[in-house]
């Protein structure tokens, strides 16, 4: 993992522009940082690696996460689940996996991560009656609060 960021970080010092830097980034930033002047604002080489570690698994934890929860919900509601389906289906074919050109025109899939993105940020998931927006009966998200 440490020489594939620093491979990473070594690229991008390599390409450094004069309009925008190491660029606009949260890595961009923290390379200004490093080749800062003012000793509070320097960063070292070995602390831009660590962050960039813990960025990397804190995003990997939260996106199992997602995906576990949007697993569930979509297992107790078989009708939700036959609907993105279909519209995965639709676009990609049944023997093509989405890229992201596909993956951008699935309305419904973007909806329901959306929801759940939502719910998440603020803790909890509300109910939502995706029923009376998308004309699917009797199904709704699942509840679930934090105490």
């Amino acid at each position: 993992m440490k020489n594939s960021i620093k491979r990473i970080i070594d690229s991008r010092l390599k390409s450094k522009c004069k309009t925008y830097g190491y660029g606009d980034d949260l890595l961009g930033v923290m390379l200004t940082a490093a080749k800062s002047n003012e000793y509070e604002r320097k960063m070292r080489m070995d602390e831009i690696i660590e962050e960039c570690k813990n960025f990397y698994y804190a995003g990997q934890g939260t996106t199992s996460i997602l995906l576990t929860w949007t697993t569930m919900l979509l297992s107790l509601h078989q009708g939700w689940q036959e609907k993105l389906r279909e519209e995965v289906f639709n676009e990609c074919g049944k023997d093509k996996i989405p890229d992201t050109d596909t993956f951008s025109k699935l309305k419904l899939v973007m909806f329901i991560f959306i929801v759940l993105l939502a719910g998440e940020e603020k803790g909890f998931l509300t109910p939502i009656n995706l029923a009376d927006e998308h004309g699917v009966d009797g199904v709704a998200s699942s509840v679930r609060t934090r105490d």
